[in-house]
């Protein structure tokens, strides 16, 4: 697990009454505060992090950093979930989370596949590939911190390569649902079917009875603000922040 998903699963585990308990800011004299506002200062710093990172300079770059943006909201929802609701039907014939997750880490797969494809394809090429994407069945095994770690990595390798891509390629023709689009349709279906699904994830954990707590709030926000700069400030930037974060918390 990486250092600020774990930090996210400490700082969601907190209950309401938790959230009043005294907190002191180390190397702060002032009112007194509550571990609500351990949380907030962690919240602050990401949006001091957010507004400094380095701009996407490109248009593929400035729409993939939509799809990290939904995917850090998806990753605030979820995280800190007990596994156990994994596979617990939200009604019956319902999809579990675990089906849920399992269809948008496939179709993260199969939309990197399908736009390698329309950006490389030679004119004589077919302009749909027509080939098979299925997991494996460890890949559908685990907790929710093993799918949000499956669903960063899928979405740094789609990154890597889709905000690199030309602008000539982005009127690229491909295929979606049998409708004819271009690779620009195709690079915005990242972001849009990563809501979608967050909002189908929202949906299933209501129906199961889990209702949000002001940690897990809190917790929503910060991780979507960390999807909104992490595939543009450096990696050892993002490593500063993290321990600093860690040390921050490190008295709660």
């Amino acid at each position: 697990m990486s250092r600020f998903l774990g930090l996210l699963n400490d700082l969601a585990r907190f209950t309401d009454a938790e959230m009043a308990r005294p907190w002191t800011w180390p190397g702060h004299a002032g009112e007194a505060l509550q571990l609500r506002d351990l949380h907030w200062r962690i919240v602050e710093a990401e949006q001091a992090a957010l507004v400094t990172a380095p701009v996407a300079t490109t248009e593929p770059a400035a729409i993939m950093d939509l799809a990290q943006t939904a995917l850090g909201d998806l990753r605030g929802l979820l995280t800190g979930l007990p596994g156990m609701l994994l596979d617990r039907e939200p009604d019956s014939g319902e999809w579990t989370l675990r089906e849920v997750l399992a269809h948008v880490l496939l179709v993260e797969r199969r939309y990197l596949r399908q736009v390698r494809y329309a950006a490389e394809r030679a004119e004589t090429d077919p302009v749909y590939l027509r080939a098979p994407l299925e997991l494996q069945e460890e890949e559908r095994a685990g907790d929710v911190a093993d799918w949000l770690e499956r669903l960063e990595q899928s979405r740094a390798e789609s990154d890597a390569y889709c905000s690199r891509l030309p602008l000539e390629a982005l009127i690229r023709p491909t295929m979606w649902a049998g409708h004819e689009v271009d690779v620009r349709f195709r690079l915005h279906r990242f972001a849009a079917h990563l809501d979608e699904h967050r909002i189908h994830c929202q949906k299933v954990v209501r129906a199961l009875g889990i209702e949000p707590t002001e940690a897990r709030e809190i917790v929503r926000t910060l991780s979507g603000l960390r999807g909104s700069h992490e595939r543009r400030t450096p990696r050892e930037e993002l490593d500063s922040l993290d321990a600093r974060h860690l040390a921050l918390a490190a008295n709660a």
